[in-house]
């Protein structure tokens, strides 16, 4: 554990706002009813609100803070699941694959971002709450309602483990006595999904919500969930020949439908031949209302399929649990607990690969937006509120100008100071310069009949000529036509701005902004020279 939270605040360094977690700041309104309970995607996650409000008020937009919540969370959940199978099979064999819950890096979206805090939350409190059930008394049923609320207040998971609670529940004697652990839970995500239809729809529009025609896919979506949960568990689905920048969100592998098959056949055989714990239909119980909830929101334009990487998380948890408590009272023998392990080295091979993978590519797209917000703050002052930041990434993730600045004015800012950005590798600098070049509409134009240009110099030409500007512009002229890009914090990436005609005048305005650092024009080519002239103040 102590290794693992080292190698995630590690792999995390330096990272900001990640897709969804976009919508969580810019809707951040401290701690507010209506903004705590408002749905993200149709999820009600008032637990991970509530934690972002909490570290806005108190450290302002400190992403640490967030990692670290991030990172017990996922300690607790597969501490707990440790504790779970250690009962049933011992602790040497459930440490096996306690290590690689750990480090499922085909899970690496939920389990090493902050973005998974809903989930990990509600997986740690879902199998706490099975762990208090377990003790049979009144203490033990009041610690799983409670723990029960806050994994439905984490994320949807939660009512999976409402239901398995109550399933749990029934096959007991005195259920009658006992059945309200899970009904008020259940009771509590009701009247919020009541309070959202009631009063945010109205408001705000539809949400994200369950597809009734889904029905008939869910048992082909359960089938290929177990196939894609078997497969990351396994660690047999690297894909070596991605066919997309975003194969990094998705888990598949030819060998899970066989290994998926395979674990059904060994469940089944047990169920008909061996006792039936409550337990173990319990949370065969919970998988599949998890599943289920997943197939009735399937929806392939916005990522929801059985291949997405955040749902093996609970799903692998969940999985690996049900095994256990189908072994219950199995010891394995010195040479079992050898090829146990070394059947989990092989699997975490993998998935600390997939770890890798995930991990660059958050912080390769997390640093790149955190250099883009800066870019918007820097030219807040003329920015449109309806400007988006524009990266080959950011449909991940919109930021649009006006309630991202609205947000840093409540909360603080996420982005690079200057400085920060200054240091800041090349790409990322780049990135900045093209967001306030959008934002500021920068761009040449036909010379101003009325604006009489002064300074004029010429400057030798050549392949490329960079000459500085700054508020309000140049008047450039040149006998070839020629490119015209620029830059300010980049030191080579220009950003282009428009080409200038042979033998014609052209402004190139630049409105102020928050930088004192000057623009660079660069010219390219310029064999005659160009002629740079200052324009008035006011052009």
């Amino acid at each position: 554990m102590v290794v693992y939270a080292a190698l995630a605040l590690w792999l995390t360094r330096g990272t900001t706002l990640f897709v969804d977690e976009v919508n969580v700041f810019t809707v951040d309104r401290g701690f507010h009813p209506s903004a705590l309970l408002a749905p993200l995607n149709g999820h009600l996650v008032l637990l991970q609100r509530l934690v972002w409000a909490t570290d806005f008020k108190l450290f302002g937009p400190s992403f640490l803070v967030l990692r670290l919540v991030e990172v017990a969370g996922a300690i607790a959940a597969v501490g707990l699941f440790f504790e779970l199978a250690r009962r049933r099979i011992g602790a040497a064999a459930a440490l096996a694959p306690a290590l690689l819950l750990l480090f499922l890096g085909s899970a690496w979206e939920l389990n090493f971002v902050p973005s998974g805090i809903g989930n990990v939350y509600a997986v740690a409190a879902g199998l706490g709450a099975v762990l208090a059930l377990e003790r049979g008394d009144r203490r033990g049923d009041l610690i799983a309602c409670a723990l029960l609320a806050v994994a439905v207040a984490s994320f949807t998971l939660g009512v999976a483990f409402a239901v398995g609670a109550a399933v749990l529940i029934l096959l007991q004697p005195g259920w009658r006595r006992r059945v309200w652990v899970a009904v008020v839970p259940l009771a509590l995500y009701a009247a919020w999904i009541v309070w959202v239809r009631l009063e945010y729809v109205p408001t705000h529009g539809e949400i994200q919500n369950f597809h009734v025609w889904n029905i008939l896919l869910i048992p082909n979506f359960i089938a290929d969930e177990a196939s894609s949960v078997a497969g990351a568990v396994a660690g047999l689905n690297y894909n070596f020949q991605p066919q997309s920048l975003y194969w990094i969100f998705s888990t598949d592998s030819p060998y899970g439908p066989v290994l998926a098959a395979a674990a059904a056949v060994a469940l089944a055989v047990r169920l008909y031949r061996g006792s039936r714990p409550a337990l173990l239909w319990a949370l065969m119980a919970i998988l599949l209302a998890f599943w289920t909830s997943l197939a009735l929101g399937f929806d392939i334009r916005i990522g929801r399929n059985p291949v997405t990487v955040r749902y093996v998380y609970a799903g692998a948890i969940l999985a690996v649990l049900v095994g256990a408590e189908a072994a219950r009272g199995l010891r394995l023998s010195p040479a079992g607990l050898v090829a146990l392990y070394a059947i989990t080295v092989v699997a975490l091979g993998a998935n600390l690969a997939r770890l890798r993978d995930g991990a660059h590519f958050y912080r390769s797209f997390t640093t790149s937006l955190r250099a883009q917000l800066t870019g918007l703050e820097l030219a807040r002052d003329h920015v449109s509120p309806g400007f988006m930041a524009s990266s080959p990434t950011s449909f991940l993730a919109p930021v649009r100008a006006g309630p991202y600045l609205a947000a840093v004015d409540r909360n603080g800012s996420p982005a690079y100071s200057p400085a920060e950005l200054a240091r800041q590798p090349e790409d990322k600098r780049h990135d900045a310069d093209a967001v306030v070049v959008a934002a500021l509409r920068i761009g040449i134009a036909p010379a101003a009949p009325g604006a009489t240009a002064r300074n004029c110099r010429r400057v030798a030409g050549g392949s490329s000529v960079t000459l500085p500007v700054g508020p309000p512009g140049v008047r450039l002229t040149a006998p070839a036509s020629a490119a015209i890009a620029l830059r300010r914090y980049a030191s080579t990436s220009t950003v282009p701005v428009g080409s200038l005609p042979p033998g014609r005048a052209v402004d190139l305005r630049i409105p102020p902004d928050r930088s004192r650092r000057t623009w660079q024009a660069v010219v390219t080519p310029a064999p005659g020279g160009v002629t740079v002239c200052e324009l008035p103040a006011g052009a």
